[in-house]
């Protein structure tokens, strides 16, 4: 493989990690050879969402090349929206494969989030939330909700025999109710999101309810997850320019990628 006088540069990696949607575009520019020699000299870590940030043709054609084994990397990687995101450009067939390698944690991830699109609050909830029926006893709620004190992001909900959500266990209201009484009794109240609503929605519910998370329903109102507050991607704010030192780094790092990516494939006299 040709060596790129970007290889290892700081400036090249930190704007794929904080960019990857730009870098992606800009490398495609230059075909899916050079996509993959600037794939390599990334972090393991940075180039699902550099893959995901690819058009689609360019993306599909570059996961046919890709053997089984980095694609189930790529899905297991600790970047969840970034292997949803791949998950759902992989063909149904092969994707069905690749998943039964990965742990069941991630494959119920994906599964649930595969369905959404990621402008939905269904596309970013967290599945794996501690619940119990409505006919638990109280004493065995409150028992699950202490193995889970030391999370205090992670609510105890409460679903009937049909997944439908109707609440949060309120262990204060248990208390008054008593141990003979059951978890349906002791309801907290938290209005669902609708896994389809959008995420400018979202934000409108967290900003006028100050809950730090949102019960996520389906159209029967089953559970689908917990969308929290930290987890839900930040609307763009054009009017905000950050850190300025940070903007000066993605800038030249950005300005470099420009000038030097048409020398990798030979093309740079042709555009200067």
């Amino acid at each position: 493989m040709k060596d790129f006088p970007l290889a290892g540069s700081p400036l090249l990696v930190g704007y794929a990690r904080s960019h990857p949607d730009r870098f992606a575009l800009t490398a495609a520019q230059s075909g899916i050879d050079t996509v993959e020699a600037l794939l390599s000299q990334l972090p393991d870590d940075v180039k699902p969402s550099v893959v995901v940030g690819l058009p689609l043709t360019l993306a599909a054609a570059l996961i046919e090349r890709a053997p089984d084994e980095r694609l189930r990397k790529w899905l297991a990687g600790d970047d969840v929206a970034a292997a949803v995101g791949l998950s759902r450009r992989i063909p149904d067939q092969r994707y069905a494969g690749l998943a039964e390698g990965l742990r069941s944690r991630r494959r119920r991830e994906l599964e649930a989030h595969r369905s959404y699109a990621n402008d939905v609050a269904g596309a970013h909830v967290d599945v794996h939330v501690p619940f119990v029926r409505d006919t638990t006893p109280v004493a065995d709620a409150a028992h699950i909700l202490d193995i889970y004190k030391s999370s205090p992001r992670i609510p105890l909900l409460v679903l009937d025999s049909k997944d439908r959500y109707l609440g949060w266990f309120d262990a204060e209201l248990a208390l008054q109710k008593g141990l003979s009484a059951r978890a349906g009794n002791c309801l907290g109240s938290s209005a669902p999101l609708s896994a389809t609503a959008n995420l400018r929605t979202a934000r409108a519910r967290f900003a006028t309810s100050g809950d730090s998370w949102l019960p996520v329903v389906d159209a029967r109102t089953r559970l689908v997850g917990v969308l929290h507050r930290s987890r839900l991607p930040k609307a763009a704010s054009p009017g905000s320019h950050g850190d300025p030192a940070l903007v000066v780094s993605l800038a030249a790092a950005m300005f470099q990628l420009l000038g030097e990516l048409p020398e990798f494939t030979g093309k740079g006299k042709e555009m200067r």
